[in-house]
C-alpha cells in the first residue's frame, strides 16, 4: 500500500484555454489516502473516494464521477548508512507521493461553503489562493466555522 497525498487545483471555469487557465487555489492533504500503487498521469481518481463525511452527509464538489490525474509529485527521503541523516530535519522521514487533480470551480461562496467546509474539518489546507476568489472566501469562512465548532466542543477546565 502507498500512503498518498492529494492536491486538487481549482481553476476559473471562464478560462477555457487549458494552457492559460486561472488558478484559484488548491486544496491539499499531504497524506492520508491509501492506494494500491502510485497512480499514473492521465489515470483517474473516483470523486467518491475523496468523500470526507458519512455518505448521507457528503456533498460532492465537482461535476462528474472522476478526476484526471494531471501530475504526480514524488518526494523521496534520503538514506545514509541505513537511516535518515540529521541534516534532513523535520522533512518527511519516509518517501511520499502526491497526485495532482484539476477541477473547474463553479458556484458562489454560499453554495461552495458546505463543500469546502468538509475539507477544512478534515485537515486539508488551502495553498496558492487567488486573492478575493470565491475559493478563498469560502475557505476563510469554513475555517472560521470549524475553529468555532472545535472551541465549543473543547472541554472547559475550571481554574485551580
Amino acid at each position: 500500500m502507498i500512503d498518498m497525498g492529494i492536491r486538487i487545483e481549482f481553476f476559473d471555469p471562464a478560462t477555457l484555454d487549458t494552457d492559460h487557465r486561472r488558478l484559484l487555489g488548491a486544496l491539499c492533504r499531504p497524506e492520508g489516502y491509501l492506494a494500491l500503487a502510485v497512480p499514473a498521469i492521465d489515470s483517474r481518481i473516483s470523486v467518491s473516494s475523496l468523500r470526507l463525511t458519512p455518505h448521507d452527509e457528503w456533498q460532492p464538489f465537482v461535476l462528474g464521477s472522476t478526476l484526471r490525474i494531471c501530475d504526480v509529485v514524488h518526494q523521496p527521503a534520503p538514506r545514509r548508512q541505513g537511516s535518515v541523516p540529521t541534516w534532513w530535519g523535520e522533512s518527511p522521514r519516509e518517501p511520499t507521493v502526491t497526485v495532482v487533480l484539476r477541477a473547474a470551480l463553479r458556484g458562489s461562496s454560499l453554495t461552495l461553503l458546505p463543500r469546502i467546509r468538509q475539507f477544512a474539518a478534515d485537515g486539508w489546507t488551502l495553498e496558492d489562493p487567488a486573492e478575493g476568489s470565491e475559493l478563498q472566501r469560502s475557505w476563510q469562512k469554513a475555517r472560521q466555522q470549524v475553529d468555532e465548532e472545535r472551541a465549543r466542543e473543547a472541554p472547559v477546565h475550571a481554574p485551580e
